[in-house]
């Protein structure tokens, strides 16, 4: 038997809540341009990270809400670039730029939903190197 509903009378509430924790190892590059070691004005970096995340799944289906918890999730990936550049001595100006996926499957009452989760983060902040 074929039926149409909409999809919130069967999804009541779906979250991934407490933020895609990421678990991830990340390999690095750096490059100095303008000087070298502490005294380069500029540094550009590259990362690949491979991992997999840990999802908060709250949900309700069909009227049943499961149990709030934490899971081991899927495999993610993640690539970046950034830069820095010096200010002062050895107080640096640092921006990144990130690119997360991963295709998480949860929990939810009686099954399981799975998504395609994409991110892009931009990061910003001072740096102060030892």
């Amino acid at each position: 038997m074929n039926e149409s509903a909409g999809v919130n009378s069967v999804i009541q509430r779906f979250n991934i809540t407490h933020g895609v924790n990421l678990l991830l190892a990340n390999f690095v590059g750096r490059r100095a341009f303008r000087g070298q070691g502490r005294s380069a004005r500029f540094l550009v970096s590259g990362r690949v990270g491979v991992g997999f995340i840990i999802p908060h799944p709250e949900n309700e289906v069909l009227g049943i809400s499961n149990m709030e918890h934490y899971e081991v999730g899927a495999p993610a990936w993640q690539v970046g670039a950034g830069l820095e550049i010096r200010l002062w001595r050895r107080l640096y100006a640092d921006s990144e730029l990130k690119y997360t996926r991963t295709r998480e499957q949860v929990d939810v009452a009686g099954g399981t939903a799975e998504s395609l989760l994409k991110s892009t983060h931009l990061l910003a902040g001072i740096a102060w190197h030892l």
